[in-house]
C-alpha cells in the first residue's frame, strides 16, 4: 500500500506529503544516512524534505534509530576479512536481539 501511495505520487505530480527514506545532509541534525522522514513527493521523487519540531523524547529516539543504521552501516563496511553475507547474517543476528 505505502508503495502504491509512492508510485502514485510520483506519477501523478502530487505533491503528496509521505514517509519515505531519504538521504539526510543535516536535517533533524543528522548527515550521511538514508532513513525515513515526512517529505513531499511529486514527480522529481523527494521535491522537499520536511523538518518537524521533534519534542526531546521524539529527537531522542529519532538519533538512537540513526545511531543503530549507522552501526549496521560501518559493521557492513568493515572487518574485510569476513564475507560479506556473515557481515550481513552478524548484524541480522544482533538486530533481532536488540528487538
Amino acid at each position: 500500500m505505502g508503495l502504491t501511495k509512492i508510485i502514485k505520487a510520483i506519477l501523478n505530480d502530487e505533491h503528496e506529503i509521505l514517509t519515505v527514506s531519504t538521504y539526510l545532509d543535516g536535517e533533524y541534525d543528522q548527515k550521511d544516512i538514508y532513513i525515513g522522514v515526512p517529505a513531499i513527493v511529486n514527480s522529481n521523487g523527494i521535491q522537499e524534505i520536511l523538518n518537524l519540531n521533534l519534542s526531546k523524547e521524539e529527537n531522542a529516539r529519532f538519533k538512537n534509530s540513526c545511531n543503530v543504521l549507522n552501526e549496521m552501516k560501518n559493521e557492513i563496511f568493515s572487518n574485510e576479512d569476513i564475507s560479506f553475507f556473515h557481515r550481513i547474517y552478524r548484524i541480522w543476528k544482533k538486530f533481532i536481539f536488540m528487538s
